[in-house]
């Protein structure tokens, strides 16, 4: 199991800084970074009451955690473990305009020159609406490559357009919630 070295930490005081809750945690150990939440609103910039703590090593978030009685400019703080960073691969790239009855190996060979490893299309081209799919490549490199270079791409005499994907090649598609039009519901009545 990796090094838990980050804490969570919540009720900040909203006047409190990065550096002031890092010198609160030094006790604990060596604090390799201190950071406070923060949001935009209407221009300035307001802490969001929580942050992480990130110590050298491993014994300083442990003994932070089991510290019970945490008060930081007249507020009782809550730690708790961080949850480790999520890792993104980037190495996909999203495909739009995908006509119907076309098969992987098409799109494929629409990206001869790059390193393509997996395509996956997940609708087609029917009735004027656009198909999409992903295509993974190799590395993050030839990814951005090849979007950079191929801002469109003909597939089976079709153009297509090629854009940076927003999600990882194996996670499921996220659908949207369409807005509601009042046009809609006249129609189906």
């Amino acid at each position: 199991m990796a090094e838990l070295k980050t804490v969570h930490v919540r009720n900040i005081s909203y006047k409190g800084t990065n550096q002031q809750l890092g010198d609160y945690f030094a006790k604990f150990g060596t604090v390799a970074s201190a950071r406070i939440i923060v949001d935009r609103y209407r221009g300035d910039i307001i802490s969001k009451g929580f942050g992480f703590v990130e110590f050298a090593e491993e014994k300083g978030a442990k003994a932070a955690i089991d510290f019970q009685d945490h008060t930081f400019m007249d507020r009782k703080l809550f730690v708790s473990q961080a949850r480790p960073k999520r890792i993104r691969v980037r190495d996909t790239a999203f495909i739009s305009g995908i006509p119907a009855g076309t098969k992987d190996e098409d799109i494929k060979a629409a990206f001869a020159g790059y390193n393509v490893i997996n395509v996956k299309v997940v609708k087609y081209d029917i009735e004027g609406k656009r198909g999409f799919g992903f295509v993974q490549f190799g590395s993050e490199q030839e990814q951005t490559k090849a979007v950079k270079e191929n801002r469109s791409v003909k597939v089976n005499g079709t153009e297509t357009i090629v854009r940076f994907a927003r999600q990882q090649f194996n996670e499921k598609p996220r659908r949207f919630r369409r807005r509601f039009s009042p046009n809609r519901r006249a129609q189906k009545e």
